[in-house]
């Protein structure tokens, strides 16, 4: 009798666990749950996927960035050679000889870097802090004294109040002081400053690219920066008229990436919506000149 009782209450227990069991797989959010923790395994690996994907592409653009570099000062060499040259026809048509070669073989690194380039975007989009005031870096800095040769015509500097912009302004024409101008800072992007792209949700940054009107909470809208922008741009414009429209002499306005956009904008004659729709690289030139005192854009994300 004590055995069957005691058999009958193990079942009984056995019966209320697998109940349990039952009432807990069935309670709402369990299922949810369990897909997000597998969605988080499978991001987990794509994660360490990418990392590795962009191990290889990192060091070729490394690679490519090291020999366009040298090829550069090679041609440099060549051609200051050649510019101070008294040797013979024979001699100065070698040199202009190499030189072209060199000059091709530049244009065929720097169209390789591009590509590299732009297969990395994905992985480095991906973890762009928003806005953040930083330094340069070691190859920011390169790039911006790589500016030098194309802005030697400055004679009016101005730049963002941002750390990057600043030491861009002062490395790329180190003979003039910038004046600082806030109206040329990068859009303010209030909660969302120093956050990786990555982190920022997809409801978030779907709502910066269909409504230009949105405000970032606590920062400001691509149409606030739009209207500085211009606001700005038509003062210089009326200020500089000469100056602007001069071919050798230059006014350079060290910047980023909203407000160049929104400059081309203000040169095109278009709404700012346009800034979705051409992309901006770093380091690069946006040329704009005046013709009959109209705006006219003779220039977009020009490598130097």
């Amino acid at each position: 009798m004590e055995i069957a009782t005691a058999l009958r209450s193990l079942a009984a227990v056995d019966a209320a666990t697998a109940s349990l069991r039952h009432q807990i797989d069935t309670m709402p959010g369990v299922q949810e749950l369990a897909q997000v923790e597998e969605h988080l395994r499978s991001l987990t690996q794509e994660f360490k996927q990418l990392t590795v994907d962009r191990a290889p592409l990192t060091a070729q653009r490394d690679e490519v960035d090291s020999l366009r570099e040298s090829l550069s000062q090679r041609k440099a060499t060549l051609q200051a050679t050649l510019d101070s040259s008294t040797s013979g026809a024979r001699d100065l048509a070698t040199l202009v000889s190499e030189i072209e070669v060199l000059a091709q073989k530049l244009d065929d690194v720097e169209t390789k870097e591009l590509e590299i380039m732009e297969l990395l975007e994905p992985f480095d989009l991906q973890e762009q802090e928003i806005n953040k005031d930083v330094a340069l870096t070691d190859e920011g800095r390169a790039q911006a004294e790589r500016l030098q040769g194309a802005l030697s015509g400055a004679t009016r500097v101005i730049s963002s109040p941002l750390t990057r912009a600043r030491h861009t302004a002062a490395l790329a024409i180190p003979h003039l002081e910038a004046e600082l101008d806030h109206a040329f800072i990068e859009m303010n992007y209030g909660e969302l400053d120093g956050q990786l792209l990555r982190e920022v949700g997809a409801t978030t940054w779907r709502s910066l690219q269909e409504d230009h009107d949105w405000p970032v909470p606590g920062g400001e809208s691509m149409a606030d920066v739009d209207l500085r922008v211009t606001q700005r741009l038509n003062e210089l414009a009326e200020q500089e008229r000469e100056l602007i429209a001069s071919p050798v002499e230059h006014l350079v306005i060290f910047s980023h990436v909203s407000p160049v956009k929104a400059s081309v904008a203000w040169a095109l004659g278009v709404p700012g919506t346009v800034a979705w729709r051409i992309r901006l690289d770093n380091a690069t030139m946006t040329s704009i000149t005046t013709v009959a005192g109209r705006p006219s854009l003779i220039g977009y994300n020009v490598r130097p």
